[in-house]
């Protein structure tokens, strides 16, 4: 079984509850995510702090593969390999090491979180993503989660420096099964990726209408 790191057991009711306050964050389907076994997180990507938004909010670990960028400076690299189990990707590509690391992630019952748009969106819109991460999932044969970061982008846009007040729901869209993924062909993974993380902030707010100051 995967073991929570210690940072995680200590951040989370600490650090992970005053952003929960302060972002006013909600969740909305968490009845759906299974309590053990390998799960495969996918998210839109809407603020730097999207990472430890989902974390505080999951009762599980989360290990989010990150940037080989962040990697390349020691400290940082010991506290993303130390402190929160972080898995190193390439950006735009897929290695081979990244894959040994998450099929062991998977072997030890836990949790890899992944936002396949891979950087955040400037306008609150869908960022594209190629047929890649249905390949991903089609490989892995583990339950695949989807969520959306909903409100988060007004929270703080990516164009500009200043915080607003505000909330956010974390949604989950849909769980994909293992039985549901050796039904599906690539083109229907690809197809349940694109409709349960294309999330669009116009849309959402259309109908929400939550004032953001």
């Amino acid at each position: 079984m995967s073991e929570t790191p210690l940072f995680f057991r200590i951040a989370r009711p600490t650090y992970g509850w005053w952003l929960k306050k302060r972002l006013r964050v909600k969740t909305e389907g968490f009845e759906k995510i299974p309590k053990t076994g390998p799960l495969l997180l996918l998210s839109n990507h809407t603020h730097t702090l999207d990472p430890f938004i989902i974390s505080s909010s999951f009762n599980r670990n989360v290990r989010w593969v990150a940037g080989a960028h962040l990697f390349k400076f020691t400290l940082l690299r010991k506290m993303l390999e130390s402190w929160v189990k972080s898995i190193s990707k390439q950006q735009g590509r897929s290695d081979l090491e990244t894959i040994k690391k998450i099929s062991t992630a998977f072997k030890e019952g836990g949790v890899v979180g992944i936002f396949p748009e891979g950087t955040r969106t400037w306008e609150g819109e869908p960022n594209y993503f190629d047929i890649t991460t249905a390949k991903l999932v089609r490989l892995f044969k583990v339950p695949v989660l989807l969520l959306n970061l909903e409100g988060t982008y007004a929270l703080k846009p990516r164009w500009t420096n200043k915080s607003r007040r505000g909330s956010m729901v974390v949604k989950v869209t849909r769980l994909i099964t293992v039985e549901e993924l050796s039904q599906m062909k690539l083109k229907e993974i690809d197809e349940a990726l694109q409709e349960g993380l294309g999330f669009s902030f116009s849309q959402w707010q259309a109908k929400a209408q939550i004032p953001y100051t």
